[in-house]
């Protein structure tokens, strides 16, 4: 049987096998499927997951991920989307703390120094104030600020974009973009054209 390449599940992290700056490969627990079969390793209750992965131990994820042979290890999956399976807007401060370490343990430290509680900074998009905090600059505020906005539920998202025939990759790639789920959603009910532009045009400025 021919075995489906992108699967979604419910798991947690299991154990972590190998880590770089950029770069995991971990055993994720598979605690419910939401879409496709599987591969499991041998003990038939855990996947192996690669890619740039951010993961807090403990607490349930909806990751997407696609099915590969590696030449030497074999069956595993690289990450394409992952997201915490509860909203981020509900943890308390030091649950949100913990967040902020599982994506950049360094900067996290400084952050949640400075600001004990910065729950609401990554809720009003304040990249001011994260560049306030010693060693962060433009470039390491947006991409906290971008990861913080992934880890939202975009179901509210692909309920509105779905209707110009996007894709879930090529709505998470708009809200990106805008680093907002509610100013892409208002911009593309204002003018989608418009809207898709300014897109293209931070593209092309991306690559100068």
């Amino acid at each position: 049987m021919e075995e489906q390449k992108t699967i979604s599940i419910i798991g947690s992290l299991d154990r972590l096998i190998y880590e770089s700056d950029t770069f995991k490969i971990v055993r994720i627990y598979v605690d419910k499927v939401e879409e496709g079969n599987p591969v499991y390793n041998d003990d038939g209750q855990t996947i192996t997951l690669t890619g740039d992965i951010s993961i807090i131990p403990k607490y349930d994820y909806i990751i997407e991920c696609e099915y590969t042979v590696h030449p030497k290890y074999g069956p595993q999956y690289k990450l394409i989307t992952s997201r915490l399976n509860r909203a981020i807007e509900t943890m308390s401060a030091s649950e949100f703390q913990d967040f902020l370490i599982s994506i950049s343990p360094i900067k996290a430290r400084e952050i949640n120094k400075k600001y004990p509680d910065s729950r609401e900074i990554f809720e009003k998009q304040d990249k001011e104030a994260l560049m306030e905090v010693s060693g962060i600059g433009e470039k390491t505020a947006e991409s906290l600020l971008i990861q913080y906005n992934e880890q939202r539920d975009f179901s509210t998202a692909f309920a509105v974009f779905s209707q110009w025939g996007f894709t879930k990759t090529k709505i998470k790639e708009i809200v990106r973009n805008f680093k907002s789920m509610e100013l892409a959603i208002e911009k593309f009910k204002k003018n989608p054209y418009v809207a898709v532009c300014k897109i293209k045009l931070e593209k092309i400025k991306s690559h100068l």
